[in-house]
């Protein structure tokens, strides 16, 4: 097999398989020097990846720390994750933390890093005081900004929307938690020396516009640029086709390239991995060449089976998760009607709907507020001239239908 781009279905990518993306890159870079910045895109587009790449191949002004905050329910988790970071990439401000946090070490001779991340976890949980823990994280924020000399931080908070949901679930304190928490990250943006020497990407695999709405915390973050990840551009994505097959070192024409092209519609990389993938075993499977018949029936029979679904269920069950019990109701009824619509549906009918599934004790503005929240979950798009709703994208509405249209 040649050195290339590899099918890559489920996790981050990374290294070679990392493709293409320079102009968000870029972007993401550009906009770093004098801003932070959210990375907005729909679940599955490769917001992981990107933030993976920012912190493995960083301009040379950056220092890049990645957080993967997912499974943090509270600001004593936060506070561990970021704490622990910090020291395990500078070993030199340890000898300053142990003079501060003498009883962590008490007892124990050279304790490795991972018996002293339980011993922290501990003490903090034990402590509980985010009015000191906050002052502690920015004195050592300083302190490391001071070892790295002309280079900012850059701190990649990954699943950082998700975390504040999981606060959020907690109840009352979770909610005051989290908006303490996006206090403390915007002042840190906004005072020196910190406004100078730091910067924050934040990102994750729901919106983090819907869960600040429900926190009434818009102005913590109204300071912090967005960047879009979007799809391939066409030509990028004939390129990206073309490589999977000669590292795989398998000929395909142009035809075929065309037809893989219109069948996924929205050329985002998991689709045209699972697009290829399925192709390729077809073949191997039943010795058929690769030709545009083979790819019609690959799409239409094969990526929205079985061996694909789970990429695709969160889509669904996080409608559950995150959005209120009559809210995910009403969107679950909405999104079945317009994976069976031809042309999407004229938001009037949409609210009909709506009203249907709240027997009539919905309102006009929760309705436009539930729309704003799919959209910004990146489920629908409207378009306001013709005053009609849409399916976000082909793939997704196709697999849609499939599972959750009857």
């Amino acid at each position: 097999m040649k050195e290339g781009p590899n099918i890559h279905i489920g996790p981050p990518v990374w290294g070679c398989d990392f493709f293409d993306r320079k102009k968000t890159i870029d972007v993401c870079w550009e906009k770093l020097r004098n801003n932070s910045i959210i990375l907005s895109a729909p679940r599955r587009y490769g917001k992981s990846s990107v933030m993976l790449h920012l912190r493995d191949k960083p301009s040379m002004e950056f220092f890049p720390i990645y957080f993967e905050l997912e499974d943090h329910f509270s600001l004593a988790g936060f506070v561990y994750e970021f704490v622990s970071k910090i020291l395990e990439h500078d070993k030199s401000i340890m000898k300053k933390f142990k003079k501060g946090f003498s009883k962590i070490f008490k007892g124990i001779g050279e304790m490795s890093f991972w018996k002293f991340k339980i011993k922290l976890k501990k003490t903090i949980e034990d402590e509980g005081d985010w009015e000191e823990w906050k002052e502690r994280i920015q004195q050592m924020i300083i302190d490391l900004v001071k070892t790295k000399e002309s280079k900012k931080l850059l701190f990649i908070l990954d699943e950082f929307p998700l975390m504040l949901s999981n606060f959020i679930k907690q109840g009352e304190k979770g909610e005051t938690e989290a908006v303490k928490l996006l206090q403390w990250l915007r002042k840190i943006r906004h005072e020196s020396p910190f406004l100078e020497n730091v910067r924050f990407v934040l990102g994750g695999s729901i919106g983090i516009e819907k869960v600040i709405s429900y926190l009434k915390a818009t102005r913590t973050i109204n300071d912090i640029e967005t960047v879009q990840i979007g799809a391939f551009e066409p030509h990028v994505a004939v390129d990206f086709i073309k490589k999977i097959f000669e590292t795989k070192e398998l000929e395909v024409d142009k035809n075929v390239i065309k037809a893989i092209i219109e069948a996924v519609g929205t050329l985002i990389p998991i689709y045209l991995h699972i697009m290829i993938d399925s192709i390729i075993k077809e073949s191997m499977n039943t010795g058929r060449k690769i030709e545009p018949a083979l790819v019609k029936e690959c799409y239409e029979k094969r990526v929205h089976g079985p061996e694909y679904k789970c990429y695709f269920e969160d889509y669904y069950e996080r409608l559950w998760r995150y959005y209120l019990n009559e809210e995910a109701k009403s969107a679950k009824r909405m999104l079945r009607e317009l994976a069976t619509a031809d042309d999407g549906i004229p938001i009037d009918r949409l609210f009909l709907i709506y009203q249907e599934e709240m027997r009539n004790r919905g309102d006009k503005e929760k309705f436009d507020l539930l729309l704003s929240a799919l959209e910004s979950d990146f489920y629908i798009e409207r378009d306001r001239g013709e005053k009609k709703v849409y399916f976000h994208n082909k793939w997704l509405k196709d697999w849609w239908r499939i599972y959750h249209g009857a």
